[in-house]
């Protein structure tokens, strides 16, 4: 929802596209801050790619953004490749329409799971030796939402299912039954990494470099 903010930190002055992983207003809600700057410094529509579901939540809650985007819908499984990068949308185990995107340029493969449960059996062979899984670690514990979230401990045992390089915890929340700062994660992380296997708590402004 902050987008504007992590643009303007990162000197972000322009955006050329936007694929949505799902509906989610945790996921969305920063869309319309794109809207001056199409209006002020871009002549042709944003282009913008989610599943059907997602196009219509945006086009029926954003609806005064359509006349400067451009929708494209995106197929389960389907790739899209822009500037040399191929984005290929894989079905996630959250809410109707939501995906997760693995990303591969060059000899770097990594995946994008922001919000996930159990992913079915094509999407983690698409994952096998992957260099780095981002991915929902919600909860740590107790999974209270199973169907549609993952714990720490199941990131950490996918990982090693796909034989990742690195997994990188992500949507992080207060969602822990016993309460872990920043330190105590990092320390517990690092017990838990292999030679094969790192598993890294990430931080606002983190570059991914490959």
């Amino acid at each position: 929802p902050e987008l504007r903010l992590q643009l303007c930190r990162e000197g972000i002055r322009g955006v050329d596209r936007v694929l949505f992983t799902h509906e989610h207003f945790d996921h969305t809600g920063g869309f319309p801050q794109l809207e001056y700057a199409q209006r002020l410094t871009r002549r042709d529509p944003l282009p913008i790619y989610a599943s059907a579901r997602c196009l219509a939540w945006l086009e029926a809650h954003f609806d005064w953004m359509w006349d400067v985007v451009s929708p494209h819908t995106v197929e389960p499984f389907q790739a899209l490749e822009f500037d040399g990068v191929t984005y290929t949308a894989l079905p996630a185990a959250h809410c109707p329409g939501a995906y997760g995107y693995l990303i591969e340029g060059g000899s770097t493969h990594m995946a994008y799971f922001p919000d996930t449960g159990p992913l079915p059996p094509a999407v983690r062979r698409r994952l096998e030796g992957i260099d780095a899984l981002i991915h929902d670690s919600t909860f740590i514990g107790r999974n209270w939402n199973p169907g549609t979230h993952t714990t720490v401990e199941g990131l950490l045992a996918l990982g090693r299912e796909v034989r990742a390089k690195a997994v990188y915890l992500m949507h992080c929340s207060m969602h822990f039954d016993e309460p872990r700062t920043g330190v105590q994660m990092r320390t517990w992380l690092e017990s838990s990494c292999t030679d094969e296997m790192q598993a890294i708590l990430p931080h606002d402004g983190m570059r991914l470099r490959f």
